[in-house]
């Protein structure tokens, strides 16, 4: 089976093999942005611009739970690969919740605006793109931020295009993949903070034209200079 949401406020499971819909789970009042299958439980979960997150039971189509601790809608969630558990991604907040039963763990502050997505890795590096279009970077496990990114636009495109709309990151979890409102699609790369160029200047000059990430605490194109100190004087105003 699989699942979809959308504008009509439901979310709708369909048998892959028959093309027919078996199942319609109603009970949002907005917008159904994100949903996700559990692998270990008969349960879908789903996101929503109601500012609610609903965990179904499969097998019959009942509502489980009702979370409502987000303010604001939510975009995006996401199933960590190592622990049981699931992380939601709002306007407000970022938040951690336990498997199956939906009970509150912690939440990740300290993003700006609002997030479209999330991707998290095996070696924890917990990302997100948001209305802005800048990248933050956290330690899963300590929740702190280690690096932000502004990705810049595609040349021609307005300034109200910087949106990043989703972010993965790829198998070997060494790249990280985004699609933005510029219709772009990019890719930033893992790189060793410890290697040297000077060497080779062909390579380094090749590195140059990529976007990079680090591992932990290294990422980056981070954000200009210019930026933050105009960020600085707008924080003292």
């Amino acid at each position: 089976v699989f699942i979809t949401g959308g504008r009509d406020c439901v979310a709708l499971v369909w048998d892959i093999r028959s093309r027919q819909q078996i199942s319609c789970l109603e009970g949002h009042t907005n917008t159904v942005y994100s949903v996700l299958m559990q692998e270990n439980e008969p349960q879908i979960i789903t996101g929503s611009s109601d500012c609610t997150i609903k965990l179904w039971d499969i097998r019959n189509g009942q509502l489980l739970n009702t979370l409502t601790h987000h303010k604001k809608c939510i975009r995006d969630l996401l199933i960590p690969d190592k622990e049981y558990s699931f992380i939601s991604a709002g306007a407000d907040d970022i938040k951690i919740w336990s498997c199956p039963e939906g009970k509150y763990i912690r939440s990740i502050k300290g993003g700006e605006g609002i997030i479209n997505s999330i991707a998290l890795n095996r070696d924890g590096v917990f990302v997100s793109g948001g209305e802005d279009g800048k990248l933050f970077f956290w330690d899963y496990d300590k929740g702190e931020i280690f690096q932000k990114i502004k990705v810049p636009i595609q040349p021609g495109s307005m300034e109200c295009e910087t949106q990043i709309f989703d972010c993965k990151f790829d198998m070997t979890d060494t790249r990280l993949i985004t699609a933005g409102c510029d219709k772009t699609i990019k890719m930033f790369k893992q790189i060793d903070e410890d290697k040297e160029y000077e060497d080779d200047e062909e390579e380094e000059e090749e590195n140059k034209k990529d976007y990079y990430f680090n591992s932990k605490n290294k990422y980056g194109i981070n954000l200009d200079e210019n930026d933050d100190e105009d960020e600085g004087q707008s924080d003292n105003d």
